[in-house]
């Protein structure tokens, strides 16, 4: 038995098979259920088992990037999207709006599984997006709790060994106890050298290392990040301009002025296959003194026309590959590409210069979620606010 989990065996498989990004849903007992959908019923009389029961339980079993649910759930049931807000604090997960209509013929159809409840509450059905936050999923809790049971019965002071760079053997820099160490390699060590790092050690017990390496580049640098981008990365190209895609002096932005921020991903095409470059995601980090604009909310600003101005006018009015997934925070914005057609991709969003001064405008990343070594990034530069 598994005190504190989930005993039904067939929810258990299907949480345990969650992918990131995969949809699965909690539903009333009224939920029109595709007929070909993974079907979980659970509901056996009417409101138990609850939706939100099923929902406090997946939150302890499963991290969740994304909540979906129908709008009318803020206006004609209160109580529930108060219940979410309690469920999901403090999860990491993002609230997003639908209606219910969607949720029936577009959202079920994609969803791995859909956990049917007994719940008559209205409008409880509710759409979630797993994530991979903190590698913390059921399997890896088992792995990690395997992994100790081991380490409990190795020897308190661990296994001999060294560490050499090149010829030389290295000195730990700190002890962290039960046999580990610490080793720094100043950089100046390695600037113009071809060395061999090597772990060796006489004992048959399983040894484990960890390698970081960390450096602070300036962004004033003449090549900038854009010299470091990998050979299957993405080349990234940043153009910021107005609202309509006219020219604009970046050293000479006025408060309150909204500009247009183009991100363009050539894609590497003969370097890697075309299903590789699939899920492709796109990091700019803004300037302190920009805010980015949800155009969703009319109350907020409108998203005005393109004007032939703008190097990417055609593909930004006739598209290429839409991005799937778009998140904007206070100090960046994501992009996300589940699929990618032709020899590139482009996004834009809108933002906004909200505090003057001289500020640094880092450079934009790309990397293809599934391919080592495969990180690209934008010039960098600044931006005056005055």
């Amino acid at each position: 038995m598994r005190p504190g989990r989930i005993i039904h065996p067939e929810l258990a498989r299907a949480v345990a098979l969650l992918g990131h990004m995969d949809i699965f849903m909690v539903v009333d007992a009224g939920f029109p259920i595709p007929a070909n959908a993974w079907r979980i019923d659970l509901g056996f009389t009417a409101g138990i088992p609850d939706v939100l029961d099923i929902l406090r339980v997946l939150r302890q079993e499963v991290y969740v990037e994304e909540v979906h649910f129908a709008a009318d759930i803020l206006t004609h049931n209160k109580p529930l999207y108060a219940a979410l807000q309690d469920i999901y604090t403090g999860a990491g997960a993002s609230f997003h709006l639908t209606t219910h209509l969607d949720l029936v013929s577009n959202v079920a159809y994609k969803a791995k599984f859909i956990v049917r409840s007994g719940s008559l509450n209205p409008w409880a059905n509710i759409a979630l997006a797993a994530s991979t936050d903190d590698y913390t999923t059921q399997a890896t809790a088992f792995s990690l709790l395997a992994v100790a049971e081991q380490l409990r019965g190795q020897p308190s002071d661990g296994a001999a060994f060294t560490v050499s760079l090149g010829d030389a053997v290295l000195t730990p820099s700190s002890d962290l106890g039960v046999g580990s160490q610490e080793f720094h390699i100043p950089l100046a060590d390695l600037r113009g050298a071809d060395k061999s790092l090597a772990l060796r050690s006489d004992s048959k017990a399983a040894l484990a290392f960890i390698v970081r390496g960390r450096w602070k580049r300036d962004l004033a640098d003449a090549k900038g990040m854009t010299a470091t981008t990998a050979p299957s990365g993405p080349n990234v190209y940043r153009v910021i301009t107005d609202a309509r895609g006219e020219a604009i002096d970046l050293t000479n932005v006025k408060p309150g002025q909204v500009l247009r921020v183009a991100l363009l991903a050539d894609l590497p095409m003969g370097d890697l296959e075309s299903g590789e470059m699939n899920y492709l995601a796109l990091t700019d980090r803004l300037p302190a003194g920009f805010e980015p604009i949800q155009t969703d909310l009319w109350t907020v600003a409108r998203t005005p026309e393109i004007s032939n101005a703008h190097p990417f006018a055609d593909m930004l009015r006739w598209g290429g590959s839409d991005a799937s997934y778009l998140e904007l925070r206070d100090d960046r914005v994501y992009i996300y590409f589940d699929r990618v057609w032709g020899e590139r991709v482009l996004a834009s969003y809108l933002v906004r210069a909200s505090t003057p001064g001289t500020f640094v405008l880092p450079p934009a990343a790309g990397e293809f979620m599934y391919v080592g070594d495969s990180m690209g990034y934008s010039s960098a530069g600044t931006v005056t606010v005055k």
